[in-house]
């Protein structure tokens, strides 16, 4: 038996320990195939796809017009709410890549992430002159 496999059937039959037992509707051969699929996936191909499966609140900003400290964020798997640690689990993500593509869409929208050293040459670049 797979050890991924094994820690999906743990998570699923002890829960997230959310109040609406969210896990409970779940399928362990849909979660686990879910999972492999992701792991099929380019890096911009997961991002996106995580992007669309979450829902910022739409309060990013207060009355007065200043930015919110802290929106509400909803995670959704197959189309259910699903508790952050259950779409964790579901698209095979980590917690601090979430909240960075979390961040990144709500300062930019759903649009593909960019190294920041895109167009930069190193600095251990060899220049020949001839």
């Amino acid at each position: 038996m797979d050890a991924d496999y094994e820690t999906v059937r743990q998570f699923l039959e002890i829960g997230c320990g959310c109040k609406s037992k969210c896990t409970v509707n779940f399928e362990i051969g849909l979660v686990y195939h879910n999972i492999l699929n992701m792991r099929e996936l380019t890096k911009e191909e997961k991002d996106i796809i995580v992007m669309s499966k979450h829902k910022c609140g739409n309060g990013l900003t207060t009355k007065r017009g200043k930015p919110r400290k802290r929106s509400m964020v909803s995670y959704n798997a197959f189309q259910k709410p699903v508790s952050k640690k259950t779409f964790m689990l579901v698209n095979d993500i980590g917690r601090s890549a979430l909240e960075n593509l979390v961040d990144h869409y709500k300062k930019n929208g759903p649009l593909p992430r960019k190294h920041g050293n895109v167009g930069k040459k190193p600095s251990h670049v060899v220049f020949m002159m001839m």
